[in-house]
């Protein structure tokens, strides 16, 4: 364990949120919804989100900063009981390091709770400091690991973290709000007039 948590992690773009070696879905908890698919606009225009479909089950999306930098995940959209959650990994990155370098790196997974998708998405994280001093109080809550002295890394199961989010999505403090996003409707084409059909039509006999 020790040699994963001194690695360098590939830390999700959405900022300063937990990361956890096990994702929070399985087959049965994943669910599809079409509506999140397209392209959402944060409220201050400074952030992009993406969504398109990648499988029965999975979401590709790609994430654009403030500073246009991207990052692109695989997603997948979980119900876990009322609550909708959204799990992110990170796809390869595309770079020129030698294969010992990236060997070094150890991506992760991330997780968000999606509170609305109408009319607006709504995404909240998990709120780093709260979950830090909750496990420094209750260490046996949810398996983790700290790296680098500081670096929380959760360890715990896919069930496991599925029970703690279920427990927690209504703790004060337990969620902060990451963003509110407004879907861009598609430009549609303009729509060429027919023009009327210049085929020599037959005279009408006189009776």
């Amino acid at each position: 364990m020790k040699k994963i948590v001194m690695g360098v992690l590939l830390l999700s773009v959405l900022g300063c949120i937990p990361v956890s070696l096990n994702g929070i879905y399985t087959d049965k908890d994943s669910i599809f919804d079409s509506s999140l698919v397209g392209r959402w606009v944060s409220e201050d225009e400074e952030h992009i989100l993406n969504f398109s479909r990648a499988g029965d089950l999975e979401y590709k999306v790609v994430y654009i900063d403030e500073e246009n930098k991207t990052g692109t995940f695989k997603a997948h959209l979980v119900k876990l009981g009322e609550n909708l959650f959204l799990d992110l990994f990170p796809n390869e990155p595309q770079s020129q390091d030698s294969g010992a370098y990236w060997i070094h790196l150890f991506p992760v997974h991330s997780f968000v709770w999606i509170k609305q998708m109408e009319p607006t998405l709504q995404i909240y994280c998990m709120n780093l400091d709260w979950l830090k001093k909750y496990l420094e109080k209750n260490p046996e809550a949810l398996k983790h690991e700290m790296a680098d002295g500081d670096r929380l890394i959760l360890t715990a199961s896919t069930k496991e973290l599925q029970e703690f989010l279920v427990k927690h999505v209504t703790t004060e403090d337990a969620f902060r709000e990451w963003g509110t996003f407004a879907k861009l409707q598609p430009v549609e084409k303009p729509v060429t007039p027919k023009t009327p059909s210049t085929e020599k039509q037959d005279t009408p006999k006189k009776p």
